[in-house]
């Protein structure tokens, strides 16, 4: 009854203004809540990601004259790792190529750069040992010398100190193969230590078991000048 008796003392424009004023009251969180959202909407349309675009690959022209490889450095090398085959004549970036390692093509995604003396590619997952080759414009070139793919499991070690060779966890009757930048060719069963020559820079490495068949094994890169 309190509140009636209020009301009827109370003048319409007062009872006016109450109103109004209650009115905006809640408006403004509504208003607050609206605009918030419209931001919300707003900068998620600024930051939709764009469409990629991939660059367009540039080729250019086979060379002329016969292919040649010097090197493939390091000999050795696992999944993700860069490897590099020096030479003459290899073109540059020939769109008719095919690079392959153990007979298996390497994939475009894989070839990192193709110039006329140097190739980098990286070891796709998969690879296995074999020997380097490719053929570019009908014309072959290979590495005489074996590539080796290991893993992360791999337990056989070839370890390189003050010229001093040791094959570490290895198989009985394991011979190891070394041959130097001058392609002279160092091979000996004697695996748990054995010297090289100072005055040689060791190029490739082969380690086979009695059978001859290639093994995989891993080195410290610095040990041989990766």
């Amino acid at each position: 009854m309190s509140f009636l008796r209020t009301l009827e003392r109370t003048s319409f424009k007062k009872i006016i203004a109450i109103t109004f004023l209650v009115g905006v009251g809640l408006a403004m969180p509504v208003t607050v809540w609206v605009s918030q959202q419209q931001t919300k909407l707003a900068s998620k349309a600024m930051f939709e990601k764009p469409e990629i675009i991939k660059p367009i690959k540039k080729y250019g022209s086979p060379s002329q004259n016969e292919p040649r490889i010097d090197l493939v450095w390091p000999f050795l090398g696992k999944e993700g790792d860069a490897v590099l085959i020096e030479g003459e004549n290899f073109g540059d970036n020939p769109q008719d190529r095919q690079l392959k390692l153990a007979n298996k093509v390497i994939s475009e995604e894989n070839i990192n750069q193709w110039t006329p003396q140097l190739i980098e590619f990286i070891l796709p997952p998969g690879a296995t040992s074999g020997t380097v080759s490719f053929k570019v414009a009908g014309k072959d070139a290979s590495w005489p010398y074996w590539f080796t793919v290991y893993n992360l499991q791999t337990k056989t070690q070839v370890t390189e100190n003050n010229d001093v060779v040791r094959v570490l966890n290895a198989p009985p009757n394991t011979k190891i193969e070394i041959i130097f930048s001058t392609k002279e060719r160092l091979e000996t069963t004697e695996v748990a230590s054995f010297n090289v020559p100072s005055d040689r820079t060791i190029m490739s490495v082969e380690v086979k078991d009695k059978q001859g068949n290639h093994l995989p094994f891993f080195v410290e890169p610095e040990e041989f000048n990766f």
